[in-house]
Order: structure tokens, then sequence, then C-alpha cells
């Protein structure tokens, strides 16, 4: 058994990053072939992470759960075992063709807002100006924290800023009873519902 560190991070490098490589290898071949595997695969990860994100909570507790998680993605992605294309065509591609024309309509919105004039603009505005901006926000931070920190204004900040700062050398009175809010009535009866 691993611990839930090492696990979750093979998780993330098996089930994210060495696909990430892996496609965009697929996609400099002249082949369409590793290409339409390394599609499914992704359209299998995201059903697949789509579904966790729902039943997370509750499986993230069961012993062996990352180890679980990444012996199914290694599965998943493995050409041997073409998990992908078999998850694609038992269960995902029945769905979104049972379900399409539910869906259409939502994507297509979602396209209409994106394939918009004003998000052209927006786009074009970030492309033009956001380096830039960047660029100049990352400098005056760092001529901010290094004048602060010469004149040690930013421990005095860091020390102000640091939770529980309040009255952290006095010791909690656990007998005085805490403040009731403004029109608190201690004799009133419980309302009954």
């Amino acid at each position: 058994m691993l611990s839930f560190g090492i696990s979750f991070v093979l998780c993330y490098i098996v089930g994210t990053l060495y696909p990430l490589y892996a496609s965009y290898k697929a996609l400099s071949t002249p082949g369409t072939k590793d290409d339409a595997q390394w599609l499914t695969y992704w359209v299998a990860y995201g059903g697949l992470t789509s579904l966790e994100g729902i039943v997370q909570s509750v499986f993230m507790y069961f012993p062996l759960y990352y180890e679980l998680k990444l012996v199914g993605l290694i599965w998943l992605m493995a050409p041997q075992t073409k998990g992908a294309q078999l998850l694609y065509d038992t269960f995902i591609n029945p769905f979104l063709t049972q379900h399409a024309a539910k869906f259409d309509p939502i994507f297509a919105t979602t396209k209409l807002a994106i394939d918009n004039a004003q998000v052209d603009k927006l786009v074009a505005m970030a492309q033009q100006y956001g380096p830039e901006i960047t660029r100049t926000a990352i400098s005056q931070a760092a001529v901010q924290l290094q004048r602060q920190s010469e004149s040690g204004e930013f421990g005095q900040k860091m020390a102000q800023s640091a939770p529980f700062n309040q009255k952290a050398s006095q010791p909690a009175n656990f007998n005085q009873r805490p403040q009731q809010p403004a029109g608190y009535n201690q004799n009133a009866r419980p309302m009954r519902i």
C-alpha cells in the first residue's frame, strides 16, 4: 500500500501527464491510428473524471482507492488492453448516442457564446495587452516586496495577518458567556413550527 501522497501523484502522472505527452507525440506522426487511440483515451478519461467528481467524496475513504485508480488508469491507456476503447464502445458511445438530442442545444448555446464578436475582441485584447500587463504587475510586485523586506515592513505585515494573532498572549476565558446578538431575548419561549 502506497501513501496517499505518492499514489495521488502517481495517478496524476499516469492519468494526465504521460497521456498528454503521448498525445503530443501521436499528433506529430503522420498516421491517425495513434491519434484515434489517444482521443478515445481522453474521452474515456473525461467521462470517468466527471463521474469521479460526483462520487469521489465517498470513494476516497475506501482503502486502496488511489492504488485501484492507478491500476484502472493503466488499464485505460495500455494499447494491449484497449481499455479506453472498450469503455467507449460499451458505455460512453451508447449513452451519448441516446442522449445527444438533449446535449446538442446546451453545447450549441455554449458554441454561440464562444463564437461571439465580443469574445473575439476580448481575446485579441488579452493577447495584445496581457503579456505586458503581466510583466508590469510582476515587476511592480517584486519592487514592492524588495522595499518592504528591506524596511522590515513585510515582516510586520506578515505578523499582523497571521491567524490567531489578536490577543494571542491572553488565555481564553471559557467561563465568560458569549455575547448575544441584538434583540435576543433569553426569556422568550421557543417558536413552535
